[in-house]
């Protein structure tokens, strides 16, 4: 299987977007998306990144979890697109900071934060990918209590749920902090095992290059990991091939 995952920036280069999906879509079984804005029940001059992806891919089902439902109809949250070929036996969300519309005075701070998960079986096998955006402070990806107390809120999930998990997404988190290794441990960080030393662009102006990850359970079988260099978004899309 394939999955790719990426940072979408809430649709700035939804051209580019576009373009990608479409050169990727017929080869990939799972996308899984961070930062995706769905524009809910009325017409906004905000782009609806979600519904006009679901247009794109009409071989995928979509699936749309929000951390903050915002005025005037516009959500923005984590996404899923998988092949129809696949019989999801559930699909969800669980936070893992704060709560859904927790945000205060326009603070992205104090923004919740969760994970999005979905299982299915495939080859004798039960799957589960989890999707994740982690804790932005506006300081850096280093440690902080909140983001490590997150992070023991993921590893307590992962713990509980059942299936070979695999997770991906925007972590916000720089490759050797404390808040990473709870996370990773007893799994393999695709990132670290294949030296990768940036998962941004020229979008992003930062000397910290790392936020994205892929991490797996140890009997992933691992045929392809790579980064991918198209400019879709301030972030590198991750491509995982998988058994």
């Amino acid at each position: 299987m394939k999955l790719i995952s990426l940072n979408v920036w809430r649709g700035k280069l939804l051209e580019q977007l576009f373009q990608f999906l479409k050169r990727e879509a017929e080869s990939t079984d799972i996308f899984c998306f961070q930062e995706m804005i769905n524009v809910v029940g009325m017409s906004s001059e905000t782009p609806d990144v979600f519904s006009d992806i679901a247009k794109l891919l009409p071989d995928f089902q979509g699936f749309f979890e929000a951390a903050q439902d915002e005025s005037g109809g516009i959500a923005e949250g984590l996404a899923m697109f998988v092949k129809k070929t696949e019989k999801i036996e559930e699909e969800g969300d669980f936070f893992v900071y704060r709560t859904r519309n927790a945000i205060a005075d326009n603070d992205e701070r104090t923004l919740g934060k969760n994970l999005q998960f979905a299982q299915f079986p495939k080859s004798g096998k039960e799957y589960t990918i989890i999707n994740f955006h982690g804790l932005w402070t506006g300081e850096g990806r280093n440690d902080t209590e909140e983001r490590i107390s997150q992070s023991q809120k993921l590893k307590e999930f992962l713990n509980v749920i059942g299936g070979t998990k695999i997770i991906c997404g925007d972590f916000n988190l720089s490759l050797n902090t404390k808040s990473l290794a709870i996370i990773d441990e007893n799994m393999k960080n695709l990132i670290r095992e294949y030296g990768i030393t940036s998962t941004r662009n020229r979008f992003f102006k930062y000397p910290d290059k790392f936020a994205d990850y892929i991490i797996v359970d140890k009997d992933v079988k691992v045929n392809d990991f790579r980064v991918l260099q198209d400019e879709i978004s301030d972030h590198l899309a991750l491509l995982l091939d998988f058994d």
